[in-house]
């Protein structure tokens, strides 16, 4: 009797977490956080399977079995390559990086940035900043609209090897600096470093969160928004601007789970650094790497705009 109350509740929760998921009912403190953490519910959807059958209650084994479809149809397309598309435009590479208040090895920066044509970077200082010109990064990209303050970590900056020009930053709770950088065909892209407050420890946080997603543009033809959104595809807010023409560049390559935080042990790793393109820009690589000095890693993609 024991075990099959234990199949029910287990059951339930996994059918609940499924449908929280799947119906966008994650708008609020502390669902937002929560739902972050679905492919870890996925990877343990056995649990609750098994337990029923132990149990030999078919109701419950049902019911986990129906949650674990949910959950596989919300997780598992970001693991499968969409077509390329038929973008044949010059091949462009974009870098990204939360600096971890600055805290990144400047050396190691310059060299995952080798070979890039542009770098975003969040959580920059004055300190910071000096560093990675230091290290050469100056020398790299000759072009730099940077967005700091002094005594704070959250600043922003769009390094350019291509010439470019400063726009006005998208407002937030953070330094979110945009630029207008010139392709070497003559065309401009509109580049945006994008840092997004983190929705995980109050209410006051999800709705500033809440405030700076909406406050991202929506895409022009010749435009990327790039960095640390504090989202992952599992958030329907994110999923809403997805729907407002971008594409996700980790999931359209099929490495839509590749973690981008928490480079250490102690917390389960999340993909909640992004590059967004607009629909029709084929995405020719992706890749992610650790950074000495960051908690998040380093996002590289290799972008062919139409």
């Amino acid at each position: 009797m024991a075990q099959t109350g234990t199949a029910w509740l287990l059951s339930l929760g996994w059918l609940a977490w499924a449908l929280l998921r799947t119906s966008g009912g994650d708008r609020a403190f502390p669902l937002v956080p929560a739902v972050s953490f679905t492919p870890y519910v996925l990877g343990l959807a056995w649990i609750p399977i098994l337990t029923g059958l132990l149990a030999r209650s078919w109701p419950t084994t049902a019911l986990a079995v129906a949650a674990s479809v949910l959950l596989v149809a919300a997780v598992v397309p970001r693991t499968r390559r969409s077509p390329a598309g038929g973008a044949d435009g010059s091949l462009l590479t974009v870098g990204s990086l939360n600096l971890l208040h600055g805290r990144a090895d400047p050396g190691a920066v310059r060299a995952h940035a080798v070979g890039l044509d542009v770098l975003l970077l969040q959580e920059l200082t004055e300190a910071g900043l000096d560093a990675l010109l230091a290290a050469g990064l100056g020398a790299d990209f000759p072009h730099r609209i940077v967005d700091t303050e002094p005594g704070t970590s959250y600043g922003g900056a769009v390094f350019s090897r291509l010439p470019a020009t400063a726009l006005p930053a998208v407002p937030g709770g953070f330094r979110q600096p945009r630029a207008a950088v010139t392709l070497p065909d003559g065309s401009v892209l509109i580049v945006t470093s994008v840092h997004l407050w983190p929705p995980s420890t109050s209410a006051a946080h999800v709705r500033q969160w809440h405030a700076d997603l909406a406050a991202l543009p929506t895409p022009a033809p010749l435009s990327l928004l790039g960095g640390d959104f504090n989202a992952t595809l599992d958030h329907s807010a994110f999923r809403a601007l997805l729907r407002r023409g971008w594409t996700d560049a980790g999931a359209t390559t099929g490495r839509g789970l590749v973690r981008t935080w928490y480079a250490g042990r102690l917390v389960p790793g999340l993909t909640i650094d992004h590059v967004l393109v607009p629909r029709g820009v084929a995405v020719a690589g992706y890749d992610v790497r650790p950074v000495s000095g960051s908690d998040h890693r380093f996002v590289t993609v290799a972008l062919r705009f139409p």
